[in-house]
């Protein structure tokens, strides 16, 4: 940290600006968060229970678990990974590693804000929002049309792109 603002120092000394790339959408799923509101899942009374999109199964024709609707990732696949120990999917648009925040919440907002915060009391002057398009999804999570028929996953884009 000591050399993120002796770097911010000397470029604002310069006359320049720090303008720190960050993804609001979401977070690692290995995130102290993602573990928190695990355990919030599992009891722990941590405030963080609703910091992720967090989805029942469902189940196909033949009894098999299935996540919560057919949404397609931006990285192919399913937009929900399984978390056994609390029988709950998470949701990510991109990869199963980028768990996204739950900016319904309160909670998870106000937490967001103050990572920014922490940002702009280091000198921080500007963010570029990546992937900030996707943070509002379709409320309920309806399957997506139907555009290949032999396949679970479908493209879902209008369900979670440009709320």
């Amino acid at each position: 940290m000591q050399d993120f603002e002796e770097l911010v120092e000397a470029i604002h000394a310069r006359g320049m600006k720090v303008v720190l790339d960050i993804a609001l959408n979401h977070s690692s799923s290995e995130n102290i968060w993602m573990k928190e509101s695990i355990a919030a899942h599992l009891g722990e009374d941590n405030g963080k229970k609703d910091f992720y999109m967090w989805g029942d199964p469902k189940y196909d024709d033949q009894g098999n678990k299935v996540p919560p609707n057919n949404w397609q990732s931006v990285f192919q696949g399913s937009m929900w990974k399984y978390v056994p120990e609390i029988d709950k999917y998470f949701l990510h648009t991109f990869g199963d590693e980028q768990a996204d925040l739950n900016w319904e919440s309160p909670a998870t907002r106000h937490a967001i804000y103050d990572v920014l915060r922490f940002w702009l009391d280091k000198g921080v002057d500007g963010f570029r929002l990546d992937a900030i398009d996707c943070i509002s999804k379709v409320e309920g999570w309806p399957d997506a049309e139907i555009i290949w028929p032999n396949q679970f996953e479908q493209k879902a884009n209008e369900m979670f792109a440009n709320g």
